[in-house]
């Protein structure tokens, strides 16, 4: 009997994880086959394949190589709905880049891009393959949290130890803001918190300077 939970999890990873430029879905090679022996083995499963890439596709953000708007929202609400039901439990992170407008102001857009670019490519390498990573918009990220659990006790290091590896990595500041939904906020109103606690992260930052 298939495992309804872990076949959810399978189908949201595949669409957290496509990366532009690869046109294909990331499965594994048993997976391959068992699929291949029941619809990959026809045309019509090749067409239907291939319309499912189609579709994925129109949800990747083709700068940053994160999932765009309807990408990160369709997963997200698919996982919100599924922990709602079964009481499991999430985190939600906010990432910005410090004086984006600073950079594209004294570097030029080009330079910003790549910047965006090194950013997007960071992020998927810096978070778990089944964590749901996007682009909301302009220089800020959102990460559903799904695959691995934090002690809300040391949030306060994690953020800043994301903070610094994707600094790093990017040559530009990073602020971040994670919390934990209690179990009964919408996603909306949790993604908001986020928000507000990353804002808070950043004036604290620039403070601090």
């Amino acid at each position: 009997m298939t495992d309804k939970g872990s076949e959810f999890k399978y189908e949201a990873a595949t669409l957290a994880n496509l990366h532009l430029g690869e046109a294909k879905v990331s499965m594994d090679d048993e997976i391959v086959k068992d699929r291949g022996k029941r619809v990959l083995g026809t045309d019509r499963g090749a067409f239907t394949l291939r319309t499912y890439e189609v579709a994925q596709e129109s949800m990747v953000d083709k700068l940053t190589g994160l999932l765009n708007r309807k990408g990160y929202e369709h997963e997200m609400n698919k996982f919100y709905d599924y922990y709602k039901r079964t009481r499991g439990s999430f985190w939600i992170a906010m990432l910005d880049l410090d004086n984006f407008k600073g950079i594209n102001d004294t570097k030029g857009h080009v330079y910003g891009d790549n910047v965006l670019k090194s950013f997007g490519r960071s992020i998927q390498e810096r978070f778990r393959k089944g964590d749901i990573c996007g682009r909301y918009g302009g220089d800020e990220a959102i990460i559903m949290l799904t695959t691995g659990l934090l002690n809300p006790e040391d949030i306060d290091l994690e953020e800043k130890d994301i903070s610094d590896q994707l600094a790093n990595k990017i040559g530009t500041g990073v602020s971040i803001g994670i919390v934990k939904w209690d179990g009964r906020s919408t996603l909306e109103d949790t993604i908001q918190q986020a928000d507000n606690k990353l804002y808070q992260n950043k004036k604290m930052r620039k403070i601090q300077e």
